[in-house]
């Protein structure tokens, strides 16, 4: 659970920080700083959240982690149609 809230927080801050930082310059130092970058990137930065969201909090679940890779080893397993015996039986070219 806490790896979940460290994700969700570090993404938050992944696409909040851009913005959070362009704003304090701009408040305190240069009123123009990246502003043409500022308003044609960063604010579209943090409609990403809602879109990776759900992924971030599906990754770090550790019951669906272990239900992704029980299902992964299935399908490995599954090509598996005959035994040894039956291969090595079996004619080199099919009549």
């Amino acid at each position: 659970m806490t790896i979940q809230l460290l994700a969700i927080s570090s993404l938050f801050l992944i696409f909040w920080l851009p913005i959070a930082v362009t704003g304090l310059i701009q408040q305190f130092f240069y009123p123009t700083f990246l502003i043409d970058i500022q308003f044609n990137i960063f604010f579209y930065l943090i409609y990403f959240i809602q879109l990776f969201l759900p992924i971030v909090c599906l990754i770090f679940l550790p019951e669906v982690i272990k239900t992704v890779v029980d299902k992964i080893s299935q399908w490995k397993q599954r090509n598996a149609i005959c035994d040894a015996t039956a291969i090595h039986n079996a004619p080199a070219v099919p009549t």
